[in-house]
């Protein structure tokens, strides 16, 4: 479960908008805070890296959502407010990500030509605070169902109280695009946060890349 700073707004710059080839060096060339990800690297970012190829436009951004989520709803799923608030935010940042992430877009292509295609989506539910069915126990327990759980509603966040730490050693709260991309990411390369005891992982360095494409001014996460 992740803390979220609610009054933190996506914010750009044109210093960040600019797509980068995911070459580690180069990544941190442009961005000093991903120098870390090119000296010490994930092992299962590396691995996906090398399948996860296509970063060309296949879809129309907008539609990007409607591959992703099935359009029916888990049965449990009972607060109709908070699901379209979700649902909402949740296009518009896969939107943005598809349209401006070049890392996002292979992460995306790769997904929708495995899974995504063939109709296995994903259902979105609002009952827990952030958390994603990634191991073949977790979607056997929902009934086969792939499930993302997000929430925009800062009560169902007010008992956790973690940040994540920056390279500098300082620490912040989790901004709302950075929680719902993580769990974007734990669905797109169905990968665990655990990776073989390395620092920080696969999705965590794969959200730290994506959101500096997009132009998200944050720091960089240095540690899962």
């Amino acid at each position: 479960m992740l803390p979220i700073d609610f009054n933190n707004k996506i914010s750009y710059s044109p210093l960040y908008t600019q797509a980068s080839n995911n070459n580690d060096e180069d990544l941190a060339d442009k961005y000093p805070d991903l120098k870390i990800q090119s000296t010490d690297p994930s092992p299962a970012r590396k691995s996906h890296d090398k399948i996860a190829t296509n970063s060309d436009k296949l879809h129309p951004s907008e539609q990007v959502i409607s591959l992703f989520l099935s359009n029916k709803k888990i049965e449990s799923e009972s607060d109709e407010n908070q699901y379209q608030l979700c649902h909402k935010e949740l296009s518009t940042i896969m939107t943005s990500a598809y349209e401006k992430s070049l890392t996002f877009r292979r992460l995306f292509n790769y997904a929708y030509d495995t899974n995504l295609c063939d109709g296995d989506k994903w259902y979105l539910s609002t009952q827990d605070a952030f958390s994603t069915t990634v191991t073949a126990e977790e979607i056997k327990a929902e009934n086969g169902k792939k499930i993302i759980s997000l929430t925009t509603d800062p009560a169902n966040c007010s008992q956790f109280n973690e940040d994540y730490q920056q390279e500098n050693g300082n620490y912040a709260l989790f901004s709302l695009i950075r929680a719902f991309m993580h769990e974007i990411v734990h669905a797109l390369t169905m990968l665990p946060d655990e990776d073989n005891n390395h620092a920080r992982g696969a999705v965590v360095e794969y959200t730290n890349i994506i959101l500096k494409e997009m132009g998200n001014k944050e720091p960089a996460r240095f540690k899962y």
